[in-house]
């Protein structure tokens, strides 16, 4: 029979980042690479951009259909994917939430009326 050993004070959790300008350097090419696959390291050293895009669009996919459920976010992956789209464009600009609305279509066509729950304009 085996005794049970802790890890308590043995096991720590170190969080890490995507690469940035420092790890990359800062030449041109490579803070163009930076700034188009993102600083995930499956992304950045991707041996072309294709599969780079490829690697990006299936972590947005596990992200959507897996993690945000876990935070309470009950809304189909579709919807939510359409959602990440809508503010991806409109990062950066003046929102206006009335405009938002006609963007967000549910799976069988249908407007979703005052996604936000936010007061008409």
């Amino acid at each position: 029979m085996h005794k049970s050993e802790s890890l308590l004070g043995r096991a720590v959790t170190l969080e890490v980042s995507g690469f940035d300008i420092s790890e990359t350097g800062a030449t041109a090419k490579n803070m163009e690479t930076l700034w188009l696959r993102g600083g995930f390291p499956a992304a950045y050293l991707a041996p072309d951009d294709a599969i780079s895009t490829q690697w990006r669009h299936a972590a947005i996919q596990r992200h959507i259909s897996g993690d945000l459920s876990l935070l309470g976010m009950n809304a189909s992956a579709p919807l939510m994917t359409r959602f990440w789209q809508m503010l991806a464009y409109y990062h950066g600009q003046t929102a206006r939430v009335k405009n938002g609305g006609a963007h967000m279509v549910a799976g069988t066509h249908r407007r979703v009326a005052n996604p936000c729950k936010c007061p008409a304009n």
